[in-house]
């Protein structure tokens, strides 16, 4: 499963001919994008030689720059935020442009008109759409903020939940279903602070979620790229979709929240009050009990003023619900062998009485009639039994405790180190324990079976970027991080499990009842497993600014590993009869008058459960580490691992104020 990929003889180029400032590229995955712009006169010519300052208002760090020959400037790899342009020149009043908001991955332009006047005389402007432009890049993208983000009716604290009502998502069912433009799922490349959060393991079939998917009281923002993207952002995905942590700044902010949803503030539903009997005490069929706790508390601000910040947000979610289980079961009638069939099951036989004439074994096996009794015990305990079309079975409707816990730490750091490299880094957890794991079926069968699992996880991400300026023309961003973290599925599956049933997983549902009305087996699973999916990133980027070219280059290393760990615990046993067997041919139209062909298989079958006729064991041998041998229910572990090298170089050539030419290998 090892790999090596190189892009070296991939070339992606893009020719674009746009009006304004051209787009620079970046590299997969950054959330720093650059602000250019343009200083003109009021008769609308080039200013050269005059002083700029870009600011963010936040954190008060500052860039100088000087606007070139045509009056052009530009600041490359910058954070996203609220930022200031202020431009000096003898003889013409300061200029300052205030409130430039500025979003992950999208580059942002301005146009300063400056006056003539003294530099003492000021003249401020609020950006506004008529000099904040975003028409350097070629991308169709979206920007949402944490705070739009927060305001839309959310069921989930999931961020990415936010985003299926944008123009192109298509969202069947769950939003975890989602696609975008068309495109097949693994075309979406879900980055936090640069890094993949996604399950790259299942990213073709399941490219819509995020392994550690981002909170929305920790979200700055989030970019949504759905078409035009360049060379240099297309490596792991058409569809970007980039979120970023939220930052401290030079003022002290906190927030402390708690999200409450319970079952008792909710109607019941149609189908609880159709199969389940009513409770004694209220009269009325109980609710399923839907309660989520969600607390948290956020903080950020400067360690030192215009130097370090910080950011810190601990949320927890707790949910002690349940959930509504189906259970298709034999009538009591069945279970001791007699079958029905015909219209409403009019017409009865019993089989065992049938095999007794025939000379062939007329018991029910104790081990399956041990558990056909606590399965009919089951249903005295809780819940309700309704009637199905299928006159052999029933469906039992019960309710399971389910509960959940998932602590989630996030913290982000910057530090200016001088004024021209600037450090930042950020790191996210998350635990999850969900007991039993409802995502994958491991509930238990019925209320008192032994088999139930749960699913562990420990999920995190890190990113670390280093931004520096050499002179006054070269720019570079060198960014490390990964994600991994391992799931455990139902670590608690042990053997003891299914002492009740001799040591093996008895399939009662691949030997009755037909089709819709297979039987839920005593226990659902036999097996164990676990699996990690881990990414690393190493990648840098330079700029380059010559004259009216913009050019950058820069490589990527992504190293993505993967580990399968499964074990199968106890053989499944199935039951049939084998045409060569005698009791295959005592099941007949004389022995069943009226019945169908169809309806003389599932008596076979039925008999063949009943009298425990195992026809086959199945199980796993499994290949040991050394590779020499093969173990019965043995423990596999299987590992794989891609390495994958790019290189890129663009050029964004101002050809003049009104036009651009981007070019660009990747």
């Amino acid at each position: 499963m090892s790999g090596f990929r190189t892009n070296l003889g991939r070339v992606f180029l893009v020719l674009a001919l746009i009006l304004g400032i051209g787009a620079p590229a970046f590299a997969q995955g950054s959330i720093f994008t650059t602000l250019s712009g343009t200083v003109v006169d009021s008769d609308g010519l080039a200013i050269p030689g005059a002083s700029v300052k870009v600011k963010n208002n936040a954190t008060g760090q500052e860039i100088d720059l000087v606007s070139g020959g045509d009056g052009g400037f530009t600041a490359p790899n910058i954070a996203s935020g609220s930022y200031s342009v202020i431009v000096e020149l003898a003889g013409f009043r300061t200029t300052t442009i205030e409130k430039i908001s500025i979003a992950a991955g999208i580059p942002t332009a301005v146009k300063v008109t400056m006056q003539v006047g003294t530099i003492a005389e000021n003249v401020t402007v609020v950006g506004e759409s008529a000099t904040v432009v975003q028409s350097q890049s070629p991308a169709i993208s979206t920007n949402l903020t944490g705070q739009q983000i927060t305001s839309l009716p959310l069921t989930s604290r999931n961020a990415l939940d936010s985003l299926t009502s944008l123009a192109g998502f298509n969202t069947s069912g769950t939003a975890r279903n989602s696609t975008v433009s068309g495109l097949p799922r693994s075309a979406i490349n879900i980055t936090l602070d640069g890094m993949s959060v996604q399950d790259n393991y299942l990213k073709t079939t399941d490219g819509y979620f995020a392994r550690l998917s981002p909170l929305l009281d920790s979200v700055e923002e989030v970019t949504v790229t759905t078409a035009g993207n360049t060379g240099d952002a297309t490596g792991q995905g058409a569809v970007e979709i980039r979120f970023v942590t939220k930052a401290g700044t030079n003022q002290w902010v906190g927030t402390a929240y708690e999200y409450f949803r319970h079952d008792a503030l909710n109607a019941n539903t149609w189908f609880r009050n159709r199969d389940l009997p009513p409770d004694p005490e209220t009269g009325k069929a109980p609710k399923n009990q839907l309660r989520q706790y969600t607390t948290g508390f956020a903080q950020g601000g400067p360690i030192k003023q215009n130097k370090a910040f910080f950011f810190f947000n601990y949320e927890e979610q707790r949910s002690p619900s349940s959930s509504t289980l189906q259970r298709v079961i034999l009538t009591p009638a069945a279970a001791s062998g007699i079958f029905s069939y015909g219209t409403g099951g009019a017409l009865q036989q019993n089989l065992l009485q049938i095999a007794a004439n025939n000379g062939q074994l007329a018991t029910i096996d104790p081990t399956v009639a041990k558990v056909l009794a606590n399965i009919q015990s089951a249903t005295s305990q809780s819940g309700g039994v309704t009637p199905l079309n299928n006159p052999l079975v029933q469906q039992y409707s019960w309710s399971m405790p389910t509960k959940n816990f998932n602590p989630s730490p996030t913290m982000r750091l910057d530090y200016e180190i001088s004024r021209n490299h600037r450090l930042n880094g950020s790191f996210n957890y998350r635990h999850i324990n969900s007991t039993p794991d409802t995502t994958n079926n491991a509930q238990l069968p019925f209320p008192n079976s032994l088999q139930t699992g749960s699913q562990q996880s420990t999920r995190w991400t890190t990113s670390e970027s280093l931004r520096s300026t050499f002179g006054d023309n070269m720019f570079n961003e060198f960014r490390v991080g990964g994600s991994g973290g391992a799931t455990l599925f139902s670590p608690e599956y042990e053997t003891g499990m299914w002492s009740d049933t001799n040591g093996y997983r008895l399939n009662f549902n691949g030997a009755c009842c037909g089709t819709g009305a297979q039987l839920t087996n005593w226990s659902l699973g036999a097996g164990q497993s676990s699996r990690e999916a881990s990414t690393k990133v190493v990648e840098n980027t330079t700029t380059w600014l010559k004259g009216n070219h913009n050019v950058q280059f820069g490589a990527v290393m992504v190293q993505a590993d993967v580990w399968l760990a499964n074990q199968t615990l106890v053989p499944t046993a199935e039951f049939d009869l084998l045409p060569t067997e005698a009791a295959d041919a005592i099941f007949n139209a004389t022995s069943l008058p009226g019945a169908s062909a169809t309806d003389i298989t599932q008596a076979k079958r039925l008999y063949a459960m009943l009298t425990g006729r195992i026809t086959r064991l199945t199980g796993d041998a499994r290949i040991n580490a050394a590779g020499d041998a093969y173990n019965l229910l043995g423990k596999s572990r299987a590992e794989g691992r891609m390495r994958e090298f790019n290189i890129f170089m663009s050029d964004s050539w101002r050809v003049n104020p009104s036009l651009t030419v981007s070019a660009g290998l990747r």
